[in-house]
């Protein structure tokens, strides 16, 4: 799963986009045209010294990425969505895809794909860019964490379970061949006769 900015327009929010990456580990797309210029130093001063750290790719325009990037599966996150963030599966998307800050995502984009929005209170009109970022990339990180955990008490509840299995198992096959003997006995019996029939079949061939 990675982030795509479309055609971002204010420079100290892609500084902090790209030290979200850094601190996430998620890889960041940004594709021009720019509304800035990339030397700005209010990127580097937004970035810090993260830039280095960060994954970031660059795309000269829309057609660039999607070129690139045929078949792959994208979610556009815009206020105009109905259907609030935290009830996907984030990181079953390749990209998650963000518009300007101005005007968001143009209707030829958001229309073609599955649209998810982050609540807020009504009159609301948007969030912060890079703050939207920013919430999406921890929830995604939030329930990759939560699926390794529900594995992992799965397989610590299985484990459990055999392990009570086998020992039911030891004890009950210990307790037939020890204080009821004659359970033994019985048991032999039955694989002399099974023994002796095979025999006799295989002698009378």
């Amino acid at each position: 799963m990675e982030i795509v900015i479309y055609q971002p327009e204010i420079a100290g929010n892609v500084g902090a986009i790209i030290r979200l990456s850094a601190n996430s580990g998620i890889p960041v797309n940004f594709i021009k045209p720019f509304g800035f210029n990339m030397q700005e130093n209010k990127i580097r001063r937004a970035g810090l010294d993260y830039h280095d750290l960060a994954f970031v790719n660059n795309y000269e325009s829309w057609n660039e990425f999607t070129k690139n990037n045929k078949n792959k599966s994208i979610v556009c996150f815009t206020s105009k969505g109905s259907k609030a963030y935290w009830n996907e599966e984030l990181n079953d998307y390749d990209y998650l895809l963000f518009g300007p800050e101005s005007v968001g995502l143009p209707d030829n984009i958001r229309k073609k794909y599955e649209n998810l929005t982050i609540p807020m209170k009504e009159k609301s009109r948007s969030l912060n860019l890079a703050n939207s970022v920013g919430i999406v990339m921890f929830e995604a990180i939030r329930q990759a964490s939560v699926k390794s955990v529900n594995f992992s008490i799965y397989w610590w509840w299985f484990r459990e379970w055999y392990s009570i299995y086998c020992k039911y198992l030891y004890s009950t096959l210990e307790l037939l061949t020890s204080k009821y003997s004659v359970c033994k006995y019985i048991w032999i019996f039955f694989i002399w006769i099974i023994f002796c029939n095979f025999t006799k079949q295989d002698f009378n061939n």
